[in-house]
């Protein structure tokens, strides 16, 4: 969610970010992907839950997937027809040690 780990990101390989903290990152996300040759994600990795689908849906590719490993922000996350029609999938895993699982 910040700068700094945007820039670290892209010093480890990544070709850039955007911070959910802004309103606009669906967009600037998109963007992004089309100043990289890209149309769209294969794959999403989201910590806090809540309108994930609805935000990352638009910018998926067919059948692609968004992995919740967390709920932070919300215990809900709406998928909609769309996304079925999509073949979009909702992949969610749980935290802890391999112990714990």
């Amino acid at each position: 969610g910040s700068e700094d780990k945007i820039r670290k990101a892209v010093q480890l390989g990544a070709k850039g970010g955007v911070s959910y903290k802004t309103e606009d990152w669906p967009a600037q996300l998109g963007k992004l992907l089309k100043q990289n040759g890209a149309s769209r994600l294969s794959a999403v990795i989201d910590s806090g839950g809540a309108d994930i689908m609805r935000k990352t849906s638009p910018l998926l590719k067919m059948g692609g997937r968004v992995v919740v490993y967390g709920m932070h922000a919300s215990p809900k996350v709406t998928m909609t027809m769309r996304e079925v029609m999509q073949n979009h999938k909702l992949i969610g895993s749980t935290m802890g040690s391999h112990k714990d699982l």
